[in-house]
């Protein structure tokens, strides 16, 4: 679409990747456009800084350590009938709550 529009044009490159330049006309759009692209460079800036102060690592760590609980109370026997279904529906509750977040 912008390269149709005369915005953008294919620029030379070695490679497999196909490489596009801004043309005068689409500095010119850009130039009268300032402001819209600023606004969107600062959205994608906090963007960024949210999935940046996401404790996603913190997720995963205790995930591990629910996996490794049940293997060692497995490998330990202590895991009858009735201890997994309780398990079985903590879990599935937990997992019902965080996707209600």
């Amino acid at each position: 679409l912008l390269e149709d529009e005369g915005s953008i044009e294919e620029a030379e490159a070695e490679g497999a990747k196909k490489p596009f330049a801004a043309t005068a006309q689409g500095l010119e759009e850009l130039e009268d456009r300032k402001d819209e692209v600023k606004a969107l460079l600062r959205r994608l800036g906090r963007h960024g800084e949210r999935t940046t102060t996401v404790r996603s690592h913190d997720v995963f760590r205790a995930m591990g350590n629910l996996g490794s609980v049940l293997k060692n109370r497995a490998k330990a026997g202590k895991l009858d009938e009735a201890t997994i279904n309780e398990i079985v529906d903590m879990i599935d509750e937990m997992a019902k709550r965080i996707e209600r977040l």
